[in-house]
């Protein structure tokens, strides 16, 4: 989730590399039946139908979902932990887009299980996910501190926290393997967040297919 007042003049570039927004849209591909989890206003789907795909936007907020309706084919309005809120989604998802939400979620572990019957025979996840083992909250920690942000990995919305292992022990415990592994970062070279992921990435970024499908498929 993101702040209000992030809305005016940001834009996505796909071209960098350092950022998850341009990994996912990479990694989406072309042609694909979409669910955008946690659409925020819709930027990361104008993108994807730009190249071709149709995407289901999900959204909490509704003056976002009502945005995010500029730019999804289709935008439902609600709380993806609300069991009743799943009969409203259509089935059937070549990928499904987890951006920045489950840290956001009281049981991540579930909604990820539940996305298997979502999604098509040789279909897949991609998720983004905030480390808390970067160095900064590292070095806050090892100063006594944890202080709650207005954006970032200490973002005063998150409710979970994520290093590396425990990110990719939750991935396999809900029933998925890991084809793709990035990191994002900000100022630092990117070969260094590849070289030291666990200390200096930001955010990691997965694709993720259900154990039976072939990694090949």
């Amino acid at each position: 989730m993101i702040e209000e007042s992030y809305y005016e003049g940001f834009e996505i570039d796909e071209s960098n590399p350092k950022t998850s927004w341009s990994q996912i849209i990479h990694l989406a591909g072309t042609g694909h039946r979409i669910l955008d989890i946690g659409c925020w206003i819709g930027k990361l789907a104008e993108k994807l139908k730009s190249n071709g795909n149709t995407v289901v936007g999900v959204e909490i907020n509704p003056q976002w979902a009502k945005r995010a309706g500029e730019h999804c084919n289709v935008t439902l309005c609600g709380d993806v932990e609300d069991e009743e809120f799943w009969r409203s989604v259509p089935d059937a998802y070549d990928v499904i887009i987890l951006g920045d939400i489950l840290e956001h979620l009281y049981d991540p572990w579930n909604l990820l299980k539940r996305l298997h019957e979502k999604l098509n025979p040789n279909g897949y996840v991609l998720c983004s996910i905030p480390n808390v083992a970067n160095w900064r909250p590292r070095l806050e920690l090892m100063l006594g501190s944890f202080t709650y942000k207005p954006t970032g990995i200490i973002f005063y919305h998150h409710l979970r926290f994520f290093t590396r292992a425990s990110a990719e022990a939750m991935f396999l415990e809900a029933g998925f393997k890991m084809e793709y592994f990035g990191v994002t970062c900000y100022r630092l070279p990117l070969f260094l967040a590849k070289l030291f992921p666990t200390l200096f990435a930001i955010q990691f970024v997965y694709k993720l297919l259900p154990n039976n499908t072939s990694i090949n498929g």
